[in-house]
């Protein structure tokens, strides 16, 4: 009877299995790999339909809307031998843009309302605007002579101060003049022979002759020095006067000015306050009335 070597059998066997487990290893790896791949396979699928269903369509503006059928009462049942219409997607389209091009369009007068009140509201606003310019200017206007009439009461003032104090000027030089020529012609009085006799006799001298040409010489140079006094005044005299003249016409004019802006401010308040009227509110549309309507009996 033939031994069995047990040790080198158990040897024989590991081998074999050594062999087999690294081939089963590598099918399971592989079928895993192919469960994998489908895997993602159909997932990827899925993912990229609904992307598909969820993105727009470009090319259909207008979707197909379902047709309403008819009641059989109105349009009737369709026999066997009658054929049926079916319409296609781009009938319905064009039948429905027919549709929609027909109907009233609402938004258009909407648009053209909305266009007619805006030139209307800008000539509201030019208007306004406007009105405003012109009170503007006038009140400016009005500023500017008020000014003016003020600088004009000043001007008036400072020229009817000059004025006076020209006339008392004048007034002294007269007065100064008007006593230069009263001894003027007492000394001329005095240079007669009989006057000059008559005060050399008073003095009692006994050469008569010289007292009554030292008497003379005197008069005469007092005489000289009054016409050169009395010529400077007069000179004095005619120029006041002059200016004096001309101060009063100053004068005068800046009160004709003066009487003129007034007469005209109080024309323009008085037509300021007549064109002026209550405001009337044009925007808004008259209120109908509110009663209830009667009941007929």
């Amino acid at each position: 009877m033939k031994r069995v070597n047990y040790a080198k059998v158990l040897r024989d066997v590991r081998m074999k299995e050594k062999v087999v487990m690294p081939d089963q290893l590598r099918c399971r790896v592989a079928w895993m790999l192919v469960v994998a791949f489908c895997a993602s396979a159909v997932w990827l699928g899925a993912d990229a339909q609904a992307q598909r269903s969820r993105r727009p369509s470009r090319r259909i503006t207008n979707p197909v809307r379902q047709q309403s059928v008819p009641p059989p009462s109105l349009a009737g049942k369709p026999t066997g031998t009658e054929a049926q219409v079916v319409r296609t997607a781009e009938e319905t389209a064009a039948e429905e843009n027919r549709v929609e091009s027909s109907r009233p369009q609402t938004g258009a007068p909407r648009s053209s309302s909305i266009t007619e009140a805006e030139p209307e509201t800008v000539q509201r606003t030019v208007n306004r605007l406007s009105a405003q310019v012109t009170k503007l200017t006038e009140e400016l206007t009005q500023l500017k002579d008020q000014q003016r009439a003020m600088v004009d009461l000043e001007r008036l003032t400072r020229t009817e101060q000059r004025a006076e104090s020209l006339r008392t000027q004048l007034r002294e030089i007269v007065e100064k003049e008007a006593n230069l020529q009263a001894r003027a012609e007492q000394i001329e009085f005095e240079l007669r022979p009989e006057q000059l006799e008559r005060r050399s006799a008073l003095v009692g001298t006994v050469r008569p002759d010289e007292v009554r040409d030292q008497m003379r010489q005197q008069l005469e140079s007092e005489r000289t020095r009054l016409r050169t006094q009395l010529n400077l005044y007069e000179t004095s005299r005619v120029r006041l006067e002059i200016t004096v003249v001309n101060a009063d016409a100053e004068v005068d004019r800046l009160r004709a000015r003066l009487d003129t802006a007034s007469s005209q401010t109080s024309d323009t308040t008085t037509k300021n306050n007549a064109g002026v009227q209550p405001p009337t509110n044009t925007s808004l549309p008259p209120q109908e009335d509110a009663r209830p309507p009667e009941i007929p009996r």
